[in-house]
């Protein structure tokens, strides 16, 4: 499997979740811009970024982080998570910082389970 189909299907599988938790979800197919999801709910707006590794480069992470905070809304990093041989799951975190290890754990509401 390609880097460029595991990354769409970790977006796809994040806009699910996001969905099925009420948000209202734009994903920008191919995107090499600051988001790749815009998840929107009443008195709620994420910018997400996909990341296999779960990691962002400085540049990256800056530009989310000041986008999210310009226009009022949350800087997510959604990335693939897994324990044992259970199935992958798709994990958020809110980034709170500059740094790599700015960040705290994020849930949708009432957030489902996606295993794929």
């Amino acid at each position: 499997m390609s880097g460029y189909s595991d990354g769409r299907k970790l977006e796809y599988a994040a806009a699910d979740l996001l969905w099925a938790d009420g948000y209202w979800v734009i994903r920008a197919a191919g995107s090499k811009g600051t988001a790749d999801i815009v998840a929107l709910k009443r008195g709620e707006t994420l910018f997400v970024q996909c990341k296999l590794s779960g990691t962002m480069g400085p540049g990256e992470r800056n530009s989310l982080v000041e986008l999210a905070r310009q226009l009022g809304g949350t800087p997510v990093c959604a990335r693939w998570a897994k324990e044992g041989r259970a199935a992958r799951t798709v994990e958020f975190r809110e980034l709170t910082g500059p740094g790599p290890r700015d960040w705290r754990p994020w849930t949708a509401d009432h957030q489902i389970g996606a295993e794929l």
